[in-house]
């Protein structure tokens, strides 16, 4: 169980991924409580880096509360760090194992330590067959990170299209576009782009990965409890738009 702990302003936020947990300071904790969550309950989270002498915060969005956690403006970095171990937990990489080691461009991933990674989480290092070690594994984070801006949806799309007014996310490798990119497709057919699986989301886009996502699990939950919410593959949804 991979984890990794990330100061902030009176607290720690511990993620792995089993679960995350922010333990506050004595003095925190008089006017927050601490949390302990499982790590797929995670919706997604608000943010607003530190910049300047401006103080930053991560709300962590899950089902039943809203924890926030707070950033000085001189914690950039743990604030940056705690946001690619979130990226990375719900796209499910590999996760950190501290703020040093997930902060900052000098910290990227190559490709091919990514394809390393990936096998040898799914088949260990010994004893995986050639045919196993050719699979094709994940692309680095930021190929299938979420973009800050969501584009608007066409209005003046064709209103017949199979993704006119749904309300549409996007999760796993969507080669050879990156999120970007296929956010765009979705907006100028008239659909609108959500971030994350939430009870208005009408459907969701799968592309390849080597375990469920996150995102994935959260879409099957609902669709359990009764939403009409529909998950197609990445190849689906290009055949839809043609």
């Amino acid at each position: 169980m991979a984890a990794g702990s990330f100061p902030a302003r009176g607290a720690e936020v511990t993620v792995s991924t089993q679960e995350i947990r922010v333990t506050r300071s004595p003095l925190a904790s008089s006017l927050h409580p601490d949390v302990v969550r499982p790590a797929d309950e995670l919706i997604g989270w608000y943010k607003q880096a530190p910049e300047g002498c401006s103080p930053g915060y991560i709300q962590l969005l899950f089902q039943a509360e809203r924890p926030r956690v707070n950033f000085s403006p001189s914690q950039a970095d743990e604030f940056a760090a705690l946001d690619r171990q979130l990226t990375n937990l719900q796209a499910g990489y590999p996760l950190a194992e501290g703020a040093t080691a997930a902060a900052g461009d000098n910290q990227k991933i190559s490709a091919a330590d990514w394809v390393s990674s990936a096998e040898s989480a799914v088949h260990g290092d010994e004893g995986a067959s050639p045919k196993k070690k050719q699979k094709r594994a994940p692309a680095p984070w930021a190929k299938v990170a979420t973009p800050d801006e969501v584009p608007e949806a066409n209005e003046e799309a064709d209103i017949d299209g199979p993704i006119y007014g749904q309300t549409v996310c996007v999760t796993g490798d969507v080669e050879p576009y990156d999120k970007g990119d296929v956010w765009d497709m979705i907006a100028s057919r008239g659909g609108v782009v959500a971030k994350n699986v939430t009870k208005k989301t009408t459907m969701l886009i799968v592309g390849e990965w080597h375990s469920m996502t996150s995102k994935e699990k959260r879409a099957r939950e609902l669709q359990g409890k009764g939403q009409e919410l529909q998950i197609i593959g990445f190849d689906e949804f290009l055949q839809l738009i043609k």
